[in-house]
């Protein structure tokens, strides 16, 4: 089990490719804490693992025969209601219990009403600064639109959908919607201007496929440029200059 190890630690030759001992991520967090992000995707051996612990605040190397004492803060969150994989079977009642001694409930995006303008404003200030470029800034009419998405993916679909937006804008003002969707098709898109020259309309859709390209790759690398100039086999000052 690939993650028990990762929070235990292993012996030497405990499966193949353990090759040295490595010390877990519980023991490294020893008097501090350690955040467990997505408990729910814990396999059943594994939460049998950290209930142990969270019981005998004691840990056992895969493929150890010793146990050691760790004091360790553990915080942990899901995005699927626990309560509800415990009556489904899949979630461990015991450990439930043991991690439910302090719960906080966040609200989705969709609840958090004028704050998500803050929201996205904070993150378009951490796409400038990973980016090095200058800061952009939304609409009203976009911050509108933004307040009535549903947003299902929460901060992970709102964090990519500004990154295509930062990326796909000219100026400093975010004002064009379609910016922010995947989904956008050029047939479906309104044409402000009637079909030009064979060749005008080419360099559209060269240029179309240039800024989705480029969105699709830096929200693969998270931002990282010369990952992304990697991927796109172009050397980093030339994407940087297909970027801007």
């Amino acid at each position: 089990d690939t993650l028990l190890s990762e929070l235990c630690g292993y012996k030497k030759g405990a499966f193949t490719g353990a090759v040295e001992d490595r010390v877990g991520l519980l023991e490294h967090a020893n008097g501090g804490t350690v955040f467990l992000d997505e408990v729910d995707s814990l396999s059943q051996r594994a939460q049998v693992a950290l209930l142990r612990f969270l019981q005998e605040n004691e840990i056992r190397a895969l493929g150890g025969r010793t146990t050691k004492k760790i004091n360790v803060r553990v915080l942990a969150a899901s995005n699927k209601n626990l309560k509800s994989l415990v009556n489904a079977g899949t979630f461990r009642e015991d450990l439930f219990f043991r991690l439910d001694v302090l719960s906080v409930n966040l609200p989705a995006l969709r609840q958090r009403g004028n704050d998500l303008a803050l929201i996205c404003q904070h993150i378009l200030a951490q796409l400038a600064q990973e980016l090095d470029q200058e800061p952009k800034y939304l609409s009203n009419a976009v911050k509108e639109e933004i307040a009535t998405n549903k947003w299902r993916g929460n901060f992970r679909e709102l964090e990519s959908a500004l990154l295509r937006g930062f990326l796909s804008c000219d100026t400093n003002l975010i004002n064009d919607l379609s910016s922010l969707s995947s989904e956008a098709n050029f047939d479906d898109m309104p044409r402000k201007l009637p079909l030009g020259s064979f060749s005008r309309e080419k360099n559209s859709l060269i240029r179309q496929f240039e800024s989705e390209y480029i969105q699709k790759v830096l929200t693969q690398t998270g931002g990282n440029v010369t990952k992304a100039a990697e991927i796109a086999q172009k050397e980093r000052r030339a994407f940087t200059r297909l970027m801007a």
